[in-house]
């Protein structure tokens, strides 16, 4: 009994607690109410042009706040059919405010829902099948209908990612037909005409651009007929109009009215014109090529000198400094600094360091001005921020780098929910600031105010931050922050692009990517373009999204497109370079590698690709060793930034030391890598690779092959199925000479892992040892079609075969 009576004081105070508990919310949601209309209040009456004394408004009654709840879950009630909850809603604000003006509308509301699902019943059971003696007949008809069904969805899908709306929608009928109720069938009519109506829209929108450009443009000069110039005594140089010999313009005739039988060719005529001016030729047709050959220099190196700094001004945007100082708003102050990065990196004509430089001087206490300097800098932002209670204030300050003297500065008291709408406010300063002409376009899409919530911004900031540091956060933690992003806000393109985003990086980061992620990434990118979306960040997910799908051309042009939108995007570029390896377009790569080392300079990864794309154009080209050794510059670069230098330094870095012969070097790192990393049988092969490379003594590299080999069979003995462990087990076995065990871990590294692209990679290698070029080759395009990594292609296996045709053929697309 006495437990009994415990339990049942436990379930009291329980109770007593709870209903303290939702007392309290309803008073907080009270107080919330009202301060958001007193708020409200305040902002309509600061707009009217005469400010009369300010008002107390009036306390708003317990009893209005309830009904206006009342109506708010009626409506949710009725948006979701649930007829029961509506009903017994409509009953108590019927109590509650028996005069309500919207009563009657809400009964009709709800009589209407009431019909619909009487309707869609009666549908329902009107359309099952009758049942007849054959019972196998109705589930075969169903089986085909079901199939039916399948087909024509995956045929309307399909067709909608082809953007041919009318035909999608013709399928997605012809669904509805067969199953009038299918959820997945109504949604996605939904969709098609949104996407419909917003191409509609994006076509007339163009139409009136080009018809503003047209009407904007300077009236065609047209044809007249030129008086020839009167011959002046001290003109050397005879008629001007045949010196130009611009194709635009043709030689007047000759004002002669004496007929003549025959006219002498044009060459005999211009030539007897210019015999009779009395300088030597060899002289003006000298100064004339040299004239020449410097407007094509100047053209050249200016065309150079802009693909890696554009024509204007170049500014760094510090990372916002919380005051006071506080790492739990990190995501905010670094959101915010990418934020305005990428608003600024919509106009080409402006040079925008990278978030990767901007974040590397988080807390930097050195000399702004000399750091502003060194990255190429003509200006910096500096700003500050403080987290309030309703929102945040930020101090902001544009300094330039050659005198240090302020450009402009500052302060602004923002909501959450305004400060998207304050970023866009903050770059469009900045450009009139730099005196950077923004075309209308570009100004009104600064100039459009954010319509998203506080709750999704927020969210969308938090996933941000996880999809930067990638490295450090599971891949699952960022999609579930961009899925949060989402589900606050449906509406709000900048999350569908970051849980695109995120998808494809999740792709990228596995050994086995799963097709769906790719799959995922297309759908979130497609409703990011439905609402509007057309960032460089759009264009370059897109662009991933397409090489993935192996469609090289339509990823390179979507690359293309990225950064002409901002050419300032180093991601972009990055991505555009490798794209560009793929397609064998090596010079172009190169291009675009540089830039994005010079738009982020303390990007890890702009110096890793630079680096790779220079090995490849050293290793399959005929650039010789000049350019390896730029390769190695780079690595070297890429390494003083590395958050784990030997990591780095023992990956591509050691195989560029190989290809150069530095083999000393090369085993150096990997013996420090070894001394740091003891159980990584990975660094253990490729130090007895480099010491066989390198001549060293039989017993010596066998005796680090045996070390590698009882690593990988100690992890093999904790986890049999470790597939990528199996792969180097059979890249061991090979260097030993033991081809016929090597075959034997390799199937097994095959059964266990089929998809996983590292054990694609190692198995091409593993052949390439054995001699077996046909089944290199094979087990190679495997892998570049599952995900195309330079890093692979540049391993030093396959140093043998750099020169052969198949190989060039296979490596690229």
């Amino acid at each position: 009994m006495a437990a009994d009576d415990e339990a049942k004081a436990r379930d009291s105070e329980r109770t007593k607690l709870l209903e303290e508990i939702r007392k309290r919310a309803e008073e907080a949601e009270i107080k919330r109410i009202e301060e958001e209309e007193r708020k409200a209040a305040d902002k309509h009456a600061s707009r009217q042009p005469v400010s009369p004394p300010p008002q107390q408004p009036p306390p708003v009654p317990v009893e209005d706040i309830r009904v206006v709840d009342l109506r708010q879950q009626l409506t949710i009630a009725l948006d979701k059919g649930k007829t029961e909850k509506a009903s017994e809603l409509l009953a108590e604000l019927r109590t509650a405010s028996p005069n309500d003006s919207g009563l009657v509308d809400f009964t009709k509301r709800l009589t209407e829902v009431q019909g619909r699902q009487q309707r869609a019943k009666e549908t329902k059971r009107t359309s099952e099948p009758k049942p007849k003696e054959d019972v196998g007949q109705p589930r075969i008809r169903k089986e085909v209908l079901k199939k039916k069904v399948a087909t024509l969805f995956e045929n309307a899908n399909s067709q909608y990612q082809q953007e041919k709306y009318e035909t999608a929608l013709n399928f997605v009928t012809e669904v509805l037909t067969l199953e009038p109720e299918n959820e997945e069938a109504l949604g996605l009519r939904e969709q098609i005409d949104k996407a419909r109506q917003l191409a509609a829209r994006i076509k007339e929108e163009e139409a009136q651009r080009r018809a503003a450009r047209a009407a904007e443009a300077p009236p065609a000069v047209t044809a007249v007929e030129a008086k020839p110039p009167a011959k002046e005594s001290g003109d050397v140089w005879g008629n001007k109009e045949i010196a130009h010999g611009d194709p635009e313009y043709t030689i007047p005739p000759e004002a002669d009215t004496t007929p003549t039988p025959q006219k002498p060719p044009m060459l005999d005529r211009v030539a007897e014109r210019v015999s009779k001016i009395r300088i030597p030729l060899r002289p003006v047709l000298t100064v004339l090529a040299i004239l020449v050959a410097l407007a094509v220099g100047y053209y050249v190196v200016e065309r150079i000198r802009n693909a890696v700094f554009p024509p204007k001004s170049s500014v760094l945007i510090f990372p916002a400094e919380a005051v006071p100082a506080d790492t739990s708003i990190d995501y905010l102050t670094e959101g915010i600094s990418e934020e305005l990065i990428n608003s600024l990196n919509q106009v080409p004509e402006i040079r925008v360091l990278g978030i990767a430089t901007s974040l590397s001087l988080m807390n930097h206490s050195g000399n702004l001005v000399q750091t502003a300097r060194s990255v190429g800098a003509n200006s910096f932002l500096q700003w500050r921020l403080t987290k309030v209670a309703e929102g945040v204030d930020l101090a902001v300050s544009l300094l330039d780098t050659v005198s240090g003297s302020s450009l402009w500065s500052s302060q602004f008291h923002v909501s959450m929910r305004e400060l998207p709408t304050l970023l866009n406010e903050i770059a469009r300063t900045l450009f009139d600031k730099m005196e950077i002409e923004l075309t209308s376009q570009q100004r009104n899409l600064l100039s459009t105010p954010s319509q998203t919530t506080a709750e999704a911004y927020d969210a969308f900031l938090r996933a941000r931050y996880f999809l930067r540091h990638i490295d450090r956060y599971p891949v699952d933690s960022a999609l579930h922050a961009c899925e949060n992003a989402v589900h606050a806000d449906s509406l709000y393109a900048d999350a569908h692009v970051a849980l695109s985003t995120a998808h494809v990086l999740a792709f990228e980061r596995t050994n086995s990517p799963r097709r769906s992620h790719l799959d995922n990434a297309a759908r979130s990118m497609r409703d990011a373009v439905a609402l509007g979306s057309k960032s460089s960040e759009t264009y370059r997910v897109r662009g991933i999204i397409e090489q993935y799908r192996l469609d090289y051309d339509k990823a390179v042009q979507l690359f293309e497109e990225a950064v002409a939108i901002a050419p300032s995007d180093a991601e972009a570029q990055r991505r555009l370079s490798i794209a560009y390896v793929i397609k064998g377009q090596i010079d172009q790569a190169v291009k675009a590698a540089e830039r994005a080392v010079s738009d982020d300079p303390r990007n890890v990864h702009s110096h890793t690709t630079l680096g790779l794309v220079l090995q490849y154009k050293g290793e399959y080209t005929d650039a010789g060793p000049d350019t390896r050794e730029a390769a190695l510059h780079s690595y070297e670069e890429g390494l003083k930034l590395a958050s784990d230098r030997s990591e780095y330094a023992s990956a591509e870095y050691a195989d560029v030391l190989v290809s150069l012969q530095l083999h000393d070097r090369a085993a150096e790192i990997l013996n420090d890598r070894i001394s740091r990393m003891r159980l990584s049988y990975v660094d253990y092969y490729k130090l007895a690779r480099v010491y066989q490379l390198a001549g060293k003594p039989i017993l010596q590299w066998q005796s680090v092959c045996m070390k590698a080999k009882d690593i990988i069979e100690a992890r093999l003995g904790t986890n049999p199925g470790d597939g990528f462990a199996l792969s180097y087990l059979a890249l061991v076995h090979t260097l030993m000479g033991e081809f016929k065990e090597a075959i034997a871990a390799n199937v097994r590294a095959q059964r266990t892992s089929p998809e996983d692209v590292e054990v694609l990679y190692n198995t091409a290698r593993m052949f390439q040892r054995h001699g077996d070029k046909t089944q290199c080759l094979e087990y190679l395009k495997k892998a570049m079609d599952r995900q195309y990594r330079p890093v692979s292609i540049l391993d030093m296996d396959f140093s043998t075969l750099r020169s052969d045709p198949d190989f060039l053929q296979a490596i690229t697309k």
